[in-house]
């Protein structure tokens, strides 16, 4: 049995492709045809697993770190229950890191097999100085304003959401667009601009209309200041201290990039929330997608696109304050 890092990326990307069933539960797919194969799983999270099978009394030394997990787990894949031992990895930027490590674990059970689970903490415990030596990402100021602009409109979905959970805010779990929830999507762009409404788009992706749903995009404009505004960090505490899922909400933010160990460094500067516009995106919206390009792709050679847009002038037409209200109340679940 073995697989390169390759194949362990196109079997995760293939379970990414059908989507997980939904919260807390894993899609997966076995890594390679024969019975009792490890297995690669996502969760509802964007988490990425290696599942290997293990007997119902074996022991997992567990290792728990701010990226990569080893646990006992007993789950129910392909219609049948088993025992696994769960090598998870929760940050996007380390995937490719992980694939290495999953597929080194992978090789080591060809000539340790009677022991699966002492076979796989064996290979993390190798990885394990590695892994504290890659520093997790840090947030430069267009992240800093990005986080600011989602977390305030996630604060207005509280205001409206009676359980006060964060479960809409779907962005830092790699998923296309930053909230969702049944069909209403939302993407959120923050802008420190001081004339016109300008977006940069990232990829033809961003802006594309989500089959069977509809799309909204909120611009928010924020004010920088030094001793005026909300500072990111006093945001991130209130919302933290309202929610009623806060493990769920700081792991989020830890996907996304905010470092709770250095805070601090999150006390400047102070933003303050100047205008605020949802549009709805439909064939009137100025976007680049897929849609329109000749046969659906990009010219032979051209890898990306990103381009900008600017909203000043009459169109496109912002929602009303009622129907921005009306999409925020399906985004909360009480519509």
């Amino acid at each position: 049995m073995s697989a390169d890092p390759g194949d362990l990326e196109r079997g995760w990307r293939l379970v990414e492709s059908k989507g997980t069933p939904g919260a807390d539960i894993l899609a997966a797919e076995p890594v390679i045809e024969q019975p009792n194969s490890p297995m690669v799983g996502v969760d509802a999270l964007g988490a990425r697993h290696l599942l290997i099978p293990i007997a119902d009394d074996d022991e997992v030394a567990e290792t728990t770190g701010a990226a990569v997990t080893l646990k006992k787990r007993r789950l129910v894949l392909e219609r049948q229950e088993q025992s696994y031992a769960d090598l998870a990895c929760t940050r996007p930027d380390l995937f490719d890191e992980f694939a290495v490590l999953a597929a080194e674990i992978i090789a080591a059970l060809d000539t340790e097999a009677a022991d699966p689970a002492q076979t796989a903490a064996r290979v993390v415990h190798d990885w394990r100085e590695l892994l504290r030596a890659l520093a997790p990402p840090q947030l430069d100021r267009r992240g800093v304003i990005g986080l600011f602009a989602e977390l305030s409109v996630l604060n207005l979905i509280l205001e409206r959401d009676p359980r006060r959970t964060s479960e809409a805010w779907t962005g830092p779990s790699r998923s296309r667009y930053d909230f969702q929830r049944a069909d209403t999507v939302l993407e959120v762009k923050g802008s420190t601009a001081r004339r016109g409404r300008p977006i940069h788009v990232h990829g033809l992706d961003q802006l594309a209309l989500p089959p069977n749903g509809r799309l909204y995009l909120c611009w928010v404009r924020v004010e920088v200041g030094i001793d005026r505004g909300e500072s990111l960090r006093d945001l991130v505490e209130r919302l933290l201290n309202r929610v009623s899922d806060p493990v769920d909400l700081e792991q989020k933010l830890t996907h996304y990039g905010y470092d709770f160990s250095t805070a601090e460094m999150y006390e400047t500067p102070r933003l303050t929330e100047l205008e605020r516009r949802t549009y709805l995106v439909d064939d009137a919206f100025p976007t680049l997608t897929h849609r329109n390009l000749v046969g659906g792709e990009l010219p032979h050679g051209v890898l990306a696109v990103e381009y900008d847009i600017d909203l000043s002038g009459d169109r496109p037409t912002p929602l009303t304050a009622e129907e921005n209200d009306l999409v925020l109340r399906r985004l909360a679940g009480v519509t």
